[in-house]
């Protein structure tokens, strides 16, 4: 487990063995030099002007690093991201970023920016997944930098609805979303629902319509609510859109919060698969590929469908969730 903490003035010499041996592992050390006085004097820099300076450290060990740099009383530049070599492709540097975004939301500060070189792949993937766009390139003697930003505050963000029928994977692309976010809630709606003890009926069975509307009226205020407080709000279930969208993102809407519609698409004989795989769960073919077919025609929305063949990652499909988000392309 990794133990995050503000630098203190006894971790210089730690933070900069941590510098040289990321980048000497990345291939982009450019050596000594002014470009590094930040780390000099990393308080004066960082923390006195109202910033941060983030270290994670594994058995007393440092492993990785993160600096939140004021630019401005709106925004703010993330810098200096390192982890350690060995412990690469672990989630820190994720955990980090986040860790820095929430801290940039506590400040106040309302978008933060960063920048990497053209040749650290892994890193500007890590920044695309994480909400971050391309604003730019600068070109130095020695490398190409990519500069990205993101926006901030979370209540400014849609509800993202993510639907599909059973087995097509939206809890765990939801799950993955949720993560990627420094503040952000993931409801599942058929949570709620297992909340009727008694009473229930099979959510697809036409008497059910009354407990339905109940149930999915109380995900909608609890979205709404969590949205209001400046989560990135995802919920995620079976949401039909002549059945169970209307009503939702009205609700949503009416609660002052925009909407973004996603629904994943995999052949039904992926879906029957992976519902027969899941441990206790039984398998009824008849509603499968009757929620099958209920999203096989979308009508109007038809541009919020992501089709999958269902062999891909679940990271790949959450990030086509994510570009699709950020470019407008899913908002209803």
């Amino acid at each position: 487990m990794f133990e995050l903490r503000s630098y203190r003035p006894e971790d210089a010499e730690a933070v900069w063995g941590l510098h040289d041996a990321a980048l000497e592992g990345a291939g982009v050390h450019g050596g000594r030099g002014p470009w590094e006085d930040d780390l000099r004097d990393i308080a004066g820099t960082y923390l006195d002007p109202g910033g941060e300076f983030l270290l994670a450290f594994d058995g007393g060990a440092l492993v990785g690093m993160g600096g939140l740099l004021r630019r401005s009383s709106e925004e703010a530049e993330i810098t200096r991201m390192r982890v350690r070599p060995d412990r690469q492709r672990r989630g820190l540097g994720r955990r980090i970023l986040a860790a820095l975004e929430g801290r940039a939301g506590e400040l106040g500060f309302e978008r933060v920016r960063l920048d990497t070189t053209e040749e650290q792949a892994a890193a500007r993937k890590l920044y695309e997944r994480a909400g971050y766009r391309e604003v730019g390139r600068r070109t130095t003697d020695r490398f190409v930098f990519v500069d990205f930003v993101k926006s901030l505050g979370a209540s400014k963000s849609p509800v993202l609805v993510l639907t599909g029928p059973p087995g097509v994977g939206k809890t765990t692309v939801a799950g993955i979303l949720a993560l990627r976010s420094p503040r952000a809630v993931h409801l599942e709606s058929d949570v709620f629902f297992r909340f009727v003890r008694s009473g229930y009926v099979e959510p697809w069975k036409p008497e059910s319509h009354e407990q339905n509307s109940v149930v999915m009226g109380i995900v909608a205020r609890a979205a709404a609510g969590y949205a209001a407080a400046g989560y990135e709000t995802i919920v995620d279930g079976i949401v039909i859109p002549g059945w169970f969208l209307p009503p939702l993102a009205g609700m949503l809407e009416g609660a002052g919060h925009t909407v973004a519609y996603a629904v994943l698409r995999a052949p039904v004989a992926t879906c029957i698969e992976r519902v027969r795989g899941r441990e206790g769960v039984p398998l009824e073919r008849g509603p499968i590929e009757q929620l099958c077919q209920s999203f096989a025609d979308l009508g109007g929305y038809e541009r919020n469908a992501i089709e999958l063949h269902g062999e891909e990652p679940e990271e790949e499909v959450a990030d086509i969730v994510s570009r699709r988000l950020a470019s407008g392309q899913l908002a209803i």
